[in-house]
């Protein structure tokens, strides 16, 4: 009862352990979805943001080229050239500033050195359209714009540098995410296969058991009647077909109950006990079987080269269960515990059914208990018209 129970805490460890598993192994994989999933919008939003930077200072660039140009050339191509470009870097800076507060603030802290540069840039449009194109060209190439120039390009750079420096961490974060989602999942597939494995083992060694609790019996350790009915048909059959020697012995304790009533169940069962041992002992071959088939009877099955051997054996049986010397002061004359036993044999010449077997070997033990006991008979397998047809070995009494 308490391996019992061990094995259902076992199982109910193990079908907790895997369930636990399996719900961690979803959970785990939900959320390296979620955070691959949050990683792929973050790498895409910082990239889309990083073109968008590269396209500001692109059109920046365009606008001072096109501002220069139109000044030198004095044709008004360059200046629609720059009123078109100046249109698509508004529309670039409020794109960008809407996806990112770090480009926001950057155009925000350069918007300052940009409105002077437009001031100047527009003012030498102005000047050139006058005809002053030597003030023109200065203003374009002085100091102030240039300085202007680099703050704004500068802080543009700067945001840039920092959308990268994001992208970088953001990937290094993702790769250290994935290692730690990687060894999580192992470390839970590992688990779950051990508890898998786990509960197969503890369902076949169950399995095992509760086939063992069916064939066995848990007494004497000897198979039971169910099998006994079994191996019978199946060896009188193999037998059969290869013309082998088959011995059915159908083995009874003399006076048990009265042993039972004088001695109690408990000693009883030891009684049981150690004649299952004998018994065990007694076939140690593939072809060779005992077993329990009541409370005080039990049977062999020996497949044989000759009936002698099989005599032999059941001989052997009788002195090792008169050595074992127990007292039965009710079992007259032997005031010790004995056996009897019918014999019954199937020969390559004499094929018989399981059947026929075992209802000559039970003749054969009921007649060894009336003439006396503690002996063996053989059901004799020629002369079946015999009047009485039944062979004492009297050289059986121990």
């Amino acid at each position: 009862m308490l391996g019992a129970e061990k094995l259902c805490k076992f199982r109910t460890l193990l079908l907790s352990g895997l369930s636990v598993t399996i719900a961690v192994i979803v959970v785990i994989a939900a959320l390296f979805l979620h955070y691959s999933t949050l990683q792929i919008s973050s790498a895409a939003r910082l990239s889309q943001l990083r073109l968008l930077s590269s396209e500001i200072i692109y059109l920046d660039e365009v606008l001072t080229m096109s501002a220069r140009v139109g000044i030198l050339k004095n044709d008004h191509v360059w200046r629609d050239r720059y009123l078109q470009h100046a249109k698509l870097l508004d529309m670039a800076i409020i794109k960008a500033m809407k996806r990112e507060p770090d480009i926001a603030q950057a155009i925000h802290d350069t918007s300052k050195a940009n409105t002077k540069l437009i001031a100047l840039e527009t003012q030498a449009f102005e000047l050139a359209a006058q005809d002053k194109h030597a003030l023109a060209t200065e203003l374009l190439f002085s100091a102030e714009y240039q300085q202007l120039k680099y703050e704004y390009s500068n802080g543009i750079q700067q945001a840039i540098k920092t959308l990268l420096q994001q992208e970088s961490s953001s990937k290094q974060n993702h790769e250290n995410m994935t290692a730690i989602f990687i060894q999580a999942m192992v470390i839970a597939a590992m688990v779950f296969i051990f508890s898998w494995c786990s509960l197969v083992f503890y369902f076949r060694s169950n399995d095992l058991r509760m086939r063992s609790l069916a064939e066995i019996d848990q007494l004497t350790g000897l198979y039971n009647r169910r099998l006994f009915s079994e191996n019978l048909k199946k060896e009188t059959n193999r037998s059969g077909r290869e013309g082998r020697f088959l011995l059915l012995v159908i083995i009874s304790l003399d006076q048990f109950k009265l042993y039972n009533d004088s001695y109690g169940q408990a000693k009883g069962d030891k009684v049981l006990s150690s004649i299952g041992k004998v018994l065990i002992n007694s076939t140690r071959r593939a072809t060779e079987f005992a077993f329990r088939i009541s409370d005080e009877e039990f049977a062999l099955i020996h497949s044989l080269e000759h009936c002698q051997d099989g005599v032999e054996r059941v001989k052997t049986i009788f002195e090792q269960i008169s050595e074992l010397d127990i007292p039965h002061e009710n079992n007259l004359p032997h005031k010790k515990v004995t056996i009897s036993a019918g014999l019954s044999f199937m020969t390559p010449d004499h094929i018989r059914s399981a059947e026929n077997l075992y209802i000559e070997a039970d003749l054969a033990l009921y007649e060894a208990k009336r003439k006396g006991r503690n002996q063996f008979v053989k059901y004799p397998t020629v002369n079946q018209s015999a009047p009485f047809p039944y062979e004492v070995d009297k050289t059986a009494k121990v």
